[in-house]
């Protein structure tokens, strides 16, 4: 059974945060810079309106106003018990954006990807719509010019060339004619093939589940707009790499879909690094291993070529060429970990057991604060902290925790002696210096025990006094 999967994907999420709290950013260049011990900050966040300055991630303030001089630069605030960002307003609007998502049916299985992603997996959804209403009806919505106004079709198919050979008219005001006719052509063109798509779909079941799905995530970004303010973009496909694929073809504000049997297609011109999965470490070995660039030229290789390569990923990297991919949306709108870590480069790195203790106090409170906002939220506890040190190379120690644990100061008890085994050196030093340092919680039981669930109750039962009181 073929399955139809939506990935929504929030356009520069942190920067959208910011021009909601400050409306008078709304279209206009913004940077979102996160502070850095070192003195170095750059961005982390760059707002399309400043991309076509050239303004990218990375870049610090003075690199990025010598490029754009209107951009508007917004601070990421500190955190209360560590020297470096919170992320926190980011979360929360994360939140607001996941309590939209989770609400829209209850035949749509959502996953969190990450703070400003979600995978939805549509199939039982479309699948009922399908059988359930009149297609000729449903054909002639879909036609409806206002039905799918940001839609894209991504086939493998690349537009025609533009022939522009007015003479009639200056230079500057052609050009411009030029570029107005180049917008109304795509947009015609745009139109033209998802016409073309919809008209499918009165014989073929699976183009008309894509239709409908792509029918959905407009109407969803739309609630998602009136309820938080905040643009995104989507993608649909059969699976969760297609789906996240064609997301970036058109942003920001749209979104794209690929038809059934197109995937191959699209894929031969795709680089490489652009797949899901194969942005890092394992793309790089492929490539250098194998001389290839593109998802086409892994396609044309030999089995025999990518099974001597890559003997216990060859199956996997030929189907993903091939556009197959069957993890598996699962549900989930909570994190599976609550993680806190600071970076130390360069000259930055600890060198001394007092500096490491004084981080370690820092992150260990903003690790607790963390742990008891998910408690009153999420109704859970972490079971497992994990303690990681990257020096010259990286060392982690799994340490178990109980509820009392989780407060700030048991956790400090519990895990610097866990740091102290970690080290290397004699005395006060930390031999080789430490680059980072993570706490990361997981393995969370559900549930909270009898005597936190009455005090949390009756905290709650309060508040909702309180409130009434106020609003008499």
């Amino acid at each position: 059974m073929s399955r139809v999967i939506v990935l929504v994907d929030m356009d520069c999420f942190y920067a959208q945060v910011e021009q909601r709290d400050q409306p008078s950013l709304w279209e206009k260049p913004v940077g979102v810079l996160q502070y850095s011990a070192n003195g170095q900050s750059g961005l982390i966040a760059v707002s399309y309106e400043a991309r076509p300055f050239g303004v990218k991630r990375g870049m610090t303030a003075k690199q990025c106003k010598e490029l754009c001089p209107e951009i508007e630069i917004c601070l990421v605030p500190q955190g209360e018990y560590a020297d470096k960002a919170d992320i926190q307003k980011y979360r929360d609007a994360s939140a607001e954006v996941f309590a939209v998502l989770g609400a829209v049916d209850g035949r749509v299985i959502l996953e969190r990807a990450s703070v400003d992603e979600a995978f939805l997996d549509l199939t039982v959804y479309v699948e009922s719509r399908v059988a359930g209403e009149d297609r000729e009806e449903t054909i002639k919505r879909l036609l409806d010019p206002s039905c799918l106004p940001t839609s894209f079709v991504v086939d493998g198919k690349e537009d025609e060339d533009v022939i522009d050979n007015d003479e009639s008219v200056q230079e500057e005001e052609r050009e411009m004619r030029k570029k107005e006719r180049e917008e109304e052509r795509k947009a015609r063109r745009r139109r033209k093939r998802v016409e073309e798509f919809v008209e499918k779909c009165r014989y073929d079941d699976e183009f008309l589940k894509i239709a409908l799905a792509v029918e959905f995530a407009e109407r969803l970004r739309e609630r998602v707009r009136e309820k938080t303010q905040f643009y995104c973009s989507a993608g649909v496909g059969n699976n969760k790499m297609m789906a996240k694929l064609v997301c970036a073809v058109h942003k920001p504000r749209k979104q794209s879909f690929v038809p059934p049997g197109c995937a191959r297609a699209v894929l031969r011109t795709t680089p490489i690094s652009s797949i899901r999965g194969l942005g890092g470490k394992t793309g790089r070995e492929i490539m250098e291993s194998l001389g290839v660039t593109t998802m086409g030229e892994v396609q044309s290789l030999p089995p025999s070529t990518l099974s001597s390569a890559f003997p216990a990923q060859a199956e996997w990297l030929m189907r993903l060429a091939r556009g197959e991919d069957d993890e598996a949306v699962k549900p989930r709108t909570t994190q599976t970990s609550i993680g806190v870590g600071k970076n130390f480069p360069g000259k930055l790195a600890i060198s001394t057991v007092r500096e490491a203790r004084h981080w370690m106090e820092g992150l260990t409170k903003e690790l607790g604060k963390r742990l008891a906002d998910d408690k009153v939220k999420n109704r859970r506890m972490a079971q497992n902290i994990v303690v990681h040190l990257t020096t010259d190379v990286s060392t982690s120690r799994t340490v178990r925790v109980g509820a009392a644990e989780e407060k700030e100061e048991r956790l400090l008890e519990k895990l610097w002696p866990v740091m102290l085994s970690l080290r290397k050196g004699p005395g006060d030093s930390m031999q080789p210096p430490i680059f980072n340092i993570s706490l990361s919680a997981g393995r969370f039981l559900e549930g909270l025990p009898s005597k936190e669930k009455s005090i949390m109750g009756w905290m709650e039962r309060r508040a909702k006094q309180l409130e009434a009181m106020q609003e008499k």
